[in-house]
């Protein structure tokens, strides 16, 4: 690892009306790593059906590089915005640990299952019992099994920072471990 993978942390970015693919198109373009947690949707286009992969949370972006790239990338996409935390009178750019990211990214990406995504105020992580799933593709993952508002089964639901979170939907109770 160099120096520059030191200081490459993943931003949690905004790409207003809904242009969050076409910057991460010209990311890869240029070699940046992102991310853009996708669903499918099913879509009528001149009366056939088709399945398409569409951003599951609307103008959210995961680009994972340095400061310095980003304020260059920022000034040639005058849509892509930093998302930010307030705490008092201090203002951060919103930002996610690699390890904390690398799961998320495993979970969204590596399930035969429909994953919801749901925003931090549709769930209630406190109320919920962290649990380690053992097993299948996602073994060695960690969340929460909880009762989502709507949905009648049980899920495990992975949350980043209060920015996103999704949930597996059924995950049978034999492949989970309560963590204390």
């Amino acid at each position: 690892m160099n120096a520059t993978d030191l200081s490459q942390k993943w931003y949690v970015m905004s790409a207003t009306f809904n242009r969050s693919l076409k910057v991460q198109e010209h990311l890869e373009d240029i070699g940046v790593e992102s991310f853009i947690p996708l669903r499918t949707k099913v879509c009528t286009i001149m009366g056939k059906k088709i399945r398409k992969e569409v951003p599951a949370i609307s103008n959210l972006i995961f680009i994972r590089t340095t400061e310095d790239v980003l304020k260059n990338i920022k000034q040639r996409i005058s849509y892509l915005h930093y998302l930010v935390v307030k705490s008092g009178k201090e203002v951060r750019k919103m930002t996610v640990k690699d390890e904390e990211m690398n799961l998320f990214i495993r979970y969204c990406t590596q399930t035969s299952q429909e994953v919801t995504y749901l925003s931090p105020n549709e769930i209630h992580l406190a109320k919920g019992t962290r649990v380690r799933i053992h097993g299948g593709p996602l073994d060695g993952l960690e969340g929460h099994f909880i009762k989502v508002k709507g949905v009648r089964k049980k899920c495990v639901v992975m949350k980043i920072n209060n920015i996103a979170a999704a949930a597996l939907i059924d995950v049978h109770p034999d492949l989970l471990e309560v963590i204390p």
